[in-house]
């Protein structure tokens, strides 16, 4: 027997009954097995329920191009691979929807910068990049337009046009603990609130101008190299606050017709006032900036009088009331006064003391005095003043050496009464001189005598 062809004629009968079977008898035939290998040439056809393979081992071969749709019998109950059994390469030039998408290995979607990617779904987890500070997010001519963060953003460095919070006045930029190193702005910052433990440095030694809510901090134009601190109302060259240039120069300054006022509480003690420096008491002391004299008085003790005070000029210190020098006192220390000179209590001071006596006192007139202690009394010219006068006599005239007396007529007057002979120090000779040069020497006769007795001869 020839088995050869016995198997050939056998594979033809199973291929024309498999054939058979699935053309002629599809409403017959529910279930067929075949045991070998089958080939089938044109167009097949399989209806119904199909399963290809009863084993993991088996394999399917597609080298036929999908002329249809590949779809699961059911939605979302059939996986395209496994974990372990995955495909290695999918080609999509469509698109690919995927409820769950995990994608393990390198990944590369699109193959040109035309292509595009929509994620209408949320991420659930991190978006990491291979390798730190390589990856960039956007570019500078490509940007995002918006970034949402809801907790904390770590970033190497921030260059961007505008950074905006979600909301206004919920969101920090930095913490107490954990600080920007530096913050610098080109243009306008605008803060609330600022405190710092290091200072702010901003523009440092340079003309720029600042604006701190309502206080200006600027260079007043035209002045260069210069600050002042104004209200931003007044800042300029004319109405700053405080000024101070390069070389310390310092000014404090007011708007035209705006006094100075210095406080202490806020309550007014001092002010400038046009050219009147001033206590801001209306009966207060004050200081005129203007031309003093001896009739202006530039320091006032009262700001609502102005010719009372101290003035002068030429280097005279002149003390003034109602407008007329009282006293003067020169550059060389001489007083001179216009008025009388008063102790403020009767009997109570002194005029100099005996280790710090004036020189001379001069006066035209009467000068009364309870006691005087002198080596000398001098009238100031010969023959024209009197010690005493007729009825304010001394009471006493006491001389140890000799007393000289005078008339301007021929003869001269004695009315006195002289003690003793000379006892307890007293005179008991008197020199007479009249006018005509004749001197007479006189004495007291007794210790009780009224009389004397003179002659030309001397008893002294």
């Amino acid at each position: 027997m020839n088995i050869s062809k016995l198997q050939k004629t056998s594979q033809i009968f199973y291929v024309i009954l498999f054939v058979s079977l699935v053309l002629f008898l599809p409403n017959f035939v529910h279930a067929t097995t075949i045991g070998t290998n089958v080939t089938v040439t044109g167009v097949t056809t399989l209806n119904g329920n199909t399963t290809i393979g009863d084993t993991t081992g088996d394999t399917l071969t597609v080298t036929a191009r999908l002329a249809a749709d590949l779809d699961p019998n059911a939605n979302n109950t059939i996986d395209l691979g496994a974990f372990d059994l995955a495909y290695n390469d999918i080609f999509a030039s469509g698109t690919t929807y995927v409820a769950t998408l995990t994608i393990d290995g390198n990944t590369t979607v699109g193959n040109a910068t035309s292509d595009t990617i929509t994620v209408t779904a949320r991420l659930a987890a991190d978006l990491d990049p291979n390798a730190n500070n390589t990856i960039d997010l956007g570019s500078f001519d490509l940007a995002y337009n918006n970034i949402f963060v809801s907790s904390t953003s770590y970033l190497g460095s921030v260059t961007s046009t505008m950074i905006n919070p979600w909301a206004n006045n919920t969101s920090d930029l930095g913490a107490y603990g954990n600080a920007w190193k530096n913050f610098y702005a080109s243009s306008t910052v605008y803060l609330t609130s600022v405190s710092t433990t290091q200072g702010i440095e901003a523009a440092p030694d340079t003309d720029t101008n600042f604006k701190f809510g309502r206080a200006a901090i600027f260079v007043p134009t035209p002045l260069t190299d210069a600050l002042a601190i104004a209200h931003v109302d007044n800042a300029s060259v004319l109405n700053f606050a405080l000024y101070q240039d390069a070389a310390g120069l310092t000014a404090i300054n007011s708007k035209v017709g705006q006094p100075i006022s210095f406080d202490i509480g806020a309550v007014a003690e001092f002010a400038i006032d046009s050219t009147i420096f001033h206590a801001d008491n209306a009966n207060g002391p004050a200081l005129v900036n203007e031309a003093a004299s001896a009739t202006n008085p530039t320091l006032r003790p009262d700001r609502s009088g102005d010719t009372t005070g101290i003035g002068g000029s030429s280097g005279v210190l002149s003390f003034i009331t109602d407008g007329v020098e009282r006293i003067n006192i020169d550059s060389g220390g001489s007083v001179t006064i216009t008025g009388g000179v008063l102790p403020g209590a009767h009997n109570t001071y002194d005029f100099g003391t005996q280790t710090a006596s004036w020189q001379n006192i001069y006066a035209s007139s009467t000068a009364f005095l309870r006691f005087v202690s002198s080596t000398m009394i001098e009238p100031y010219v010969n023959d024209s003043s009197d010690l005493g006068s007729f009825g304010r006599a001394w009471n006493n005239l006491y001389a140890s050496s000799t007393l000289y007396l005078g008339a301007s007529g021929a003869t001269s007057t004695i009315i006195s009464n002289v003690n003793g002979s000379g006892s307890s120090g007293q005179g008991s000779c008197m020199e007479l001189t009249a006018s005509d040069g004749t001197v007479m020497y006189c004495s007291v006769t007794s210790s009780l005598s009224t009389s004397f007795s003179c002659s030309s001869t001397s008893c002294k």
